[in-house]
């Protein structure tokens, strides 16, 4: 028996497909249903711009507080790593050093100023190649480390205390 090709294969099972009748209900007979067409607002809600100014109000030192609790967390969590299936495990931890290399030349900047003039903010080749050489010394680390207690509840509790989960919005 032969295997057909991508397109035929897709040819044959939907030509054995038919759309089913479009059918009229109440709403409450809508539940777990797909619309016909496109549902189309006759007007905007509300009708006029509720938005004081476009975009974020976001200062650097708050861009610094979260990669300083980013680091927080790529410390704590490297014991972990040894926890994930070895086949992963080095793509893993260069990508943790790649991010936060990232996140070391946000902070480079210095200020609002000069992190909007950057433009896109990213890694050099060379830069990544030198990571993933750091990553095969985090391999081995990780490969001679005893496992340790997660501080995943202190992370947590911190993370509550800086977005304030409980209050309102």
């Amino acid at each position: 028996m032969s295997l057909l090709n991508l397109n035929k294969a897709i040819k044959k099972a939907l030509s054995n497909i038919a759309p089913l009748d479009i059918q009229n209900v109440s709403l409450l007979e809508a539940n777990n249903r797909v619309l016909s067409n496109n549902l189309k607002a006759l007007k905007s809600h509300p009708p006029y711009d509720n938005s004081s100014m476009d975009g974020y109000a976001i200062s650097f030192e708050s861009i610094k507080k979260t990669l300083e609790l980013a680091d927080l967390f790529y410390e704590s969590s490297f014991a972990s790593i040894k926890e994930i299936p070895f086949s992963f495990r080095f793509s893993i931890l260069v990508a943790r050093r790649v991010y936060r290399k990232i996140g070391h030349n946000i902070l480079e900047k210095k200020s609002m100023h000069n992190y909007n003039k950057s433009g896109k903010i990213y890694v050099s080749n060379i830069d990544k190649i030198i990571q993933t050489i750091f990553s095969i010394y985090d391999l081995i680390k990780l490969s001679l480390i005893k496992p340790k207690e997660h501080q995943r509840g202190n992370e947590h509790l911190t993370i509550n205390k800086e977005i304030k989960q409980n209050e309102r919005i």
